[in-house]
C-alpha cells in the first residue's frame, strides 16, 4: 500500500500535521512525559523524527528503526549535526527486532494501524526492553477517526486565515489532489482497525502490564504507557 509519505512528501505531510492545532503538541508531550526517567528509547517506525528530536535534546540515547530509508534521513537532518551522537538510526521492518534487554524505554507515534498483526511487534519489543522499562504509544481510534480529520481540517483552514500557516501554490494544489484522492480511498480508510482496546489486548497477551490509558485531542485519538 502506498505511504501517506509518498503521496505527500515527507516536509508537506509534516507541515500539515504539525502546523496547526494541538494533535501534534499533546501527543508529543505524552509520550516525551512517559520517558522522564529514561536513558535509552527504541522508536518504533521513527517517521518524522518529532518524538526523537525531544528525547535526545533532553540527553537520551535514541534508537529510530524504520523500514523508509527517506524518513531515517529527515530524522537524521531534524536531530542535527550536534547530537548526531544519541541518534543511532536502524533500517529494518519493526516486525523484525533483534534487540535483547538494551533499552528502558519504548514508543510508537500514531502508527500502530501501520504495523498490522501486533503479535511479533510487542513481542520484539518486549525482548528489547529491561525489566520495568516502558513501551508508551498514541494512535487514532477507528470510529472516531472522521472526527479527528474534520477537527483537523478546522483547525488548519483557521490557522491559514490567521496567518500562522502558509502553503506555497505547488503545495496546494497537491493538498488539493490528494483531498480528491482521499475522498476515493474513504473506504479503504474505513477498514483501518486501530483502536485503543485493540492496542491494550495485544500488550497484554505479550507480558506487558497497561499503567495507563486515556484519551487525546477530544478523544478522538488514544495514549497507552505500558511497562515489562
Amino acid at each position: 500500500m502506498e505511504s501517506i509519505y509518498d503521496r505527500y512528501g515527507l516536509e508537506l505531510w509534516e507541515k500539515f500535521v504539525a502546523g496547526a492545532g494541538s494533535f501534534n503538541t499533546e501527543q508529543l508531550k505524552l509520550l516525551s512525559d512517559a520517558f522522564k526517567d529514561s536513558t535509552k528509547v527504541l522508536d518504533l517506525g521513527i517517521g518524522l523524527g518529532n518524538l526523537a528530536k525531544i528525547l535526545v535534546s533532553q540527553g537520551k540515547i535514541v534508537y529510530g528503526v524504520d523500514i523508509r530509508r527517506d524518513s531515517l534521513d529527515y530524522a537524521q537532518r531534524k536531530v542535527g549535526s550536534e547530537d548526531l551522537g544519541k541518534l543511532v538510526l536502524v533500517e529494518r521492518d519493526v516486525r523484525d527486532l533483534n534487540f535483547n534487554n538494551e533499552f528502558d524505554g519504548a514508543s510508537i507515534v500514531s502508527n500502530v494501524a501501520d504495523f498490522g498483526d501486533l503479535n511479533p511487534v510487542f513481542s520484539g519489543v518486549y525482548r528489547a526492553l529491561q525489566n520495568n522499562g516502558y513501551f508508551a504509544m498514541t494512535g487514532v481510534e477507528s470510529s472516531q477517526l472522521e472526527r479527528m480529520n474534520e477537527l483537523r481540517r478546522n483547525e488548519t483552514e483557521l490557522a491559514i486565515q490567521e496567518g500562522r500557516l502558509f502553503f506555497t501554490p505547488d503545495e496546494v494544489k497537491k493538498l488539493q489532489k490528494e483531498g480528491k484522492n482521499l475522498e476515493k480511498m474513504k473506504e479503504g480508510l474505513s477498514k483501518v482497525i486501530d483502536s485503543s482496546e485493540r492496542t491494550t489486548d495485544a500488550l497484554i497477551r505479550n507480558g506487558f502490564r497497561v499503567l495507563r490509558k486515556q484519551g487525546f485531542y477530544h478523544d478522538t485519538c488514544y495514549f497507552v504507557l505500558a511497562q515489562k
